[in-house]
């Protein structure tokens, strides 16, 4: 999950998109992308935060021995009087779920 919370001010309708690329390197050299986003068209009221979800599977037949977390957003708001414009309190979360783990 990547989430984030929007800063501008808002005359009108705005736009916004958060984009979050994974790498996950493996013992064997071997490194699984996973990229994905949303985005948030046409919006009148500043919503509290976005958010994207993705499955990513690491694979069990061989190790993972490092990842890298990026996440981007952008957004086209007005400044405020500030200056301030863009996302504060970019976060992720990871769960990880095991064979046998019952919700």
């Amino acid at each position: 999950m990547a989430e984030g919370a929007q800063s501008g001010s808002l005359s009108g309708t705005a736009s916004a998109a958060l984009v979050a690329n994974v790498n996950i390197e493996y013992a064997n050299g071997f490194v699984q992308n996973e990229q994905f986003g949303i985005t948030t068209a046409n919006f009148t009221e500043i919503p509290s935060t976005i958010e994207a979800n993705k499955k990513i599977t690491i694979r069990s037949d061989i190790k993972p021995v490092s990842g890298n977390v990026v996440i981007q957003g952008a957004n086209d708001m007005d400044q405020t009087p500030g200056g301030d414009r863009g996302f504060g309190s970019i976060r992720y979360d990871m769960l990880r779920i095991t064979k046998g783990d019952v919700f």
